[in-house]
């Protein structure tokens, strides 16, 4: 089957191996000039199959209005009175419900445990991929009692279904990742996630492109989608920046532009942009070598090769790609204050990226209203997690295979 996926990042790309290896005929359209060149660039890195935890929690429901007016604060929501901004915010409270909260954690967790699996099966079958690839784990730190009651509970509920999740005490925390001796009279404890894993989602992603190609997928990068035409309940074809493209499938992957294209076909796509920013730090000897997430400023840090990835903030209605220098700059500090000696901090790269946010943080994975048209998006802070899985997924669907996994939470129409 000729199929056209729209969109070059870390979800499109795997989407394109698995429909390749499959035996589909595959065109790649992309914006930019290359492959992970836009959310996928400078992420966190960190493979966090154990963490699906959704950003919607009752607790945020009395923090509101202080995440509508602190613009500095780890997680924070612009305020926007547009009928987009509205709609999602309503079903973001929704799933806010203390009775969702199991549910749309466990379902995104089977999916990041199954698409570890079939990363681990791409990569043997791929491999020549050097993406700075690491199987160590990842410890998540408390710096709140409260905090930590809640990841304990939450460890328990995710240890039943196979996460192997450890609960630290302070001093296991340092025994783990000594240079975390800086902030040992702050630090409560912390969650091990032997599971766990990180790397270069860039390098990969470039890579992969590259063994795509390989095998006989097209690419069409510099090439902007303007729409998608429909006959009846059929996508006859693409109208691009340099011409119109016909297949017999179509694969919408192209995170927070994917409602811009769904909106005219009279699809409504909640998935709304929460901007991110990342500092790439050369290391030192004294670099902690442990994936991490500062459970308290929402931040993450992971070892990639010759840097040090710090990455955090969470921005609910950005989507540009400026560079804020106060966000930075607080990143910057906590870095510095976290592990002093940990990199040249001189010589930091900054960068900003928009995630494609749902209300419940899970993706929007297979069939449409229409019949040749898949969804592929959505995956939020997850996307690198989630990538393998995904496109497994979205491949057996469009082959008109039974998926491994339960795929009715993921549905376009279950908002």
């Amino acid at each position: 089957m000729k199929i056209i996926i729209l969109g070059a990042g870390v979800v499109g790309i795997t989407t394109a191996y698995y429909l390749n290896r499959a035996g589909h005929d595959v065109t790649v359209i992309e914006q930019k000039e290359g492959a992970g060149l836009m959310t996928s660039f400078a992420n966190g890195g960190q493979l966090s199959y154990s963490y699906t935890d959704p950003v919607a929690q009752p607790y945020l429901l009395a923090q509101l209005p202080e995440l509508m007016l602190r613009y500095y604060a780890p997680l924070a929501i612009r305020f926007s009175l547009s009928p987009e901004f509205l709609r999602w915010v309503w079903l973001f409270l929704k799933n806010c419900r203390a009775s969702r909260v199991p549910e749309n954690t466990l379902k995104t967790l089977k999916l990041a445990f199954y698409s570890r699996e079939q990363l681990h099966q791409l990569l043997a079958e791929c491999p020549e991929l050097s993406f700075h690839y690491q199987q160590n784990g990842k410890m998540y730190l408390y710096f709140d009692e409260k905090e930590m009651q809640r990841g304990q509970k939450r460890c328990a509920f995710k240890n039943q279904w196979g996460c192997q999740q450890e609960v630290f005490s302070a001093s296991e925390c340092l025994a783990k990742e000594p240079q975390l001796k800086h902030v040992k009279s702050t630090l409560v404890g912390g969650v091990f996630s032997p599971l766990d894993e990180c790397g270069n989602a860039y390098l990969f992603t470039q890579q992969l492109a590259h063994y795509c190609q390989q095998q006989g997928v097209a690419f069409l990068y510099n090439t902007t989608v303007k729409k998608l035409h429909a006959v009846d309940d059929w996508i006859s074809e693409v109208h691009t920046s340099r011409g119109i493209y016909s297949a017999e499938a179509f694969v919408l992957a192209a995170a927070i532009q994917s409602p811009v294209l769904s909106k005219p076909l009279g699809v409504y796509l909640p998935v709304y942009p929460m901007k991110g920013y990342s500092l790439s730090i050369p290391i030192t000897a004294q670099s902690p070598h442990t994936c991490l997430t500062d459970s308290q400023h929402r931040t993450v840090y992971s070892y990639l090769g010759d840097i040090l990835r710090v990455a955090g903030m969470a921005e609910v209605g950005s989507e540009d790609l400026d560079l804020t220098p106060k966000k930075l700059a607080m990143m910057l500090e906590l870095a510095q204050q976290t592990f002093p000696d940990g990199g040249h901090y001189e010589n930091s790269q900054f960068w900003a990226g928009v995630r494609p946010m749902t209300p419940d943080s899970a993706p929007i994975l297979g069939v449409s209203p229409y019949r040749n048209l898949y969804f592929n998006i959505g995956h939020g802070m997850l996307g690198w997690t989630l990538a393998c899985g995904s496109a497994a997924v979205l491949t057996d669907i469009v082959s008109q295979k039974t998926p491994q996994i339960a795929v009715e939470g993921f549905r376009w129409d279950r908002f």
